[in-house]
């Protein structure tokens, strides 16, 4: 199975405001004739920064955290879907995860990522892979987050508040603006 590399931008150390955010979509989703590379995640950020190529999904991120250039915004996170490789193509693109192996691999790769990476927050912008995440240690929510659910999740010797949002095609900017700004004030200790 080819196993998609995360994006990780030039500055995502530097972060916003200071965090270390990974940002977790779902799955990529390939059109006919199109070939699965380990490198498809990478390719599809450098085209949407570029201005090649315009993914409603990036564009509304992107804005919910108050920019309004894909390459400044870009390069200061990382990006990854939960799925490895691809969930199939083009009618396929709303597929779940298929089996418990996986159901497996996926929570390792995404564990694998969360000790390489060390971010801060990680913001998964799908709920329908709840079920499929890697145990987390539940906390209440402070601050008045609307519709996102919060968890820590300790892997090593560090320690990543998730965040489950809603996916930005079923969600209000404006609402969800409002929620990452409330994400990055939230300082519970972890």
């Amino acid at each position: 199975m080819i196993e998609h590399h995360p994006h990780q931008g030039p500055d995502y150390f530097y972060g916003i405001e200071g965090n270390k955010i990974l940002i977790v979509g779902n799955s990529h989703w390939l059109s006919k004739g199109e070939a699965d590379h380990p490198d498809i995640t990478r390719h599809v950020i450098e085209n949407v920064t570029s201005g090649k190529w315009r993914i409603s999904f990036f564009s509304r991120i992107m804005l919910y955290f108050g920019f309004s250039n894909h390459d400044d915004f870009w390069r200061r996170v990382a990006f990854v879907n939960y799925v490895p490789g691809a969930i199939g193509i083009d009618d396929e693109r709303y597929n779940h995860i298929r089996s418990v192996a996986d159901v497996e691999h996926a929570r390792e790769r995404f564990l694998r990522i969360i000790r390489d990476l060390k971010p801060d927050f990680v913001l998964i912008f799908s709920k329908k892979i709840r079920w499929a995440l890697p145990a987390l240690e539940t906390l209440p929510l402070v601050g008045g987050l609307p519709d996102a659910h919060m968890g820590l999740l300790k892997e090593d010797e560090h320690t990543a508040r998730v965040f489950l949002l809603r996916h930005p095609q079923g969600a209000r900017s404006s609402e969800m603006a409002s929620v990452i700004q409330a994400i990055l004030s939230h300082r519970t200790a972890a």
